[in-house]
Parts: C-alpha cells; sequence; structure tokens
C-alpha cells in the first residue's frame, strides 16, 4: 500500500482497500460512525462465496479505527495479508480458498 500524493487521506484509504481486494472479492460494506462506543469508525466485510449456513460466518472481518480513514486503512491492510496468505497456499498446493470450488 503507499502513500498516493495529490489526494485527500480518505480517498487514498480507498483506494488501497480497491487494490488489496482485488484479488480476493470481498463485499467490503460502508464504514459507519460508532458514536456511543470508544471504537470510533467500524467497517464490516466478508467472502461472499463462503457456503451458507446457520449461524457466524467463519470468513468475516470487523475493522475499528479512530477516523474514517483509518478504518479504511485497518480495512485495507486485513485484507491485503489475506491476499498475501491466498498467494502463499498456492505456492504450497493448498486450495485456493478465494476462489468459488466449482473455477479451480
Amino acid at each position: 500500500m503507499s502513500k498516493l500524493w495529490g489526494k485527500d487521506d480518505l480517498e487514498a484509504a480507498w483506494i488501497d482497500l480497491h487494490e488489496a481486494n482485488a484479488k480476493l472479492r470481498w463485499h467490503v460494506g460502508s464504514p459507519a460512525a460508532q458514536p456511543r462506543d470508544q471504537v470510533g469508525w467500524s467497517q464490516h466485510a466478508f467472502n461472499p462465496r463462503e457456503r451458507p449456513q446457520t449461524g457466524r460466518r467463519t470468513q468475516e472481518w470487523t475493522a475499528v479505527g479512530p477516523t474514517e480513514a483509518a478504518c479504511v486503512r485497518a480495512m485495507a491492510r486485513h485484507l491485503w495479508d489475506m491476499g498475501e496468505s491466498v498467494a502463499t497456499w498456492r505456492y504450497r498446493g493448498m486450495p485456493d480458498l478465494a476462489t468459488p470450488a466449482h473455477r479451480r
């Protein structure tokens, strides 16, 4: 992820998020202000290719941050790390969890 010159912090954070999510193609929600909590902002994302089942998803993430830009950057960092993990799995011959089973 890079600091983009000429862009404000929030716009640069969204660009980093879209670049980080290019491999995984997770569904990422909009950041939401949490005025009553100490969190500040939160943002939710999940893998839409996960098999539906009752209960909590196993492939989901909620990023938090004191500002909207910090929250989006936290999500971008997590998705970037997930994308790097997928590349490592492919190298080791393990199944690619980012690609649907029928396309592997």
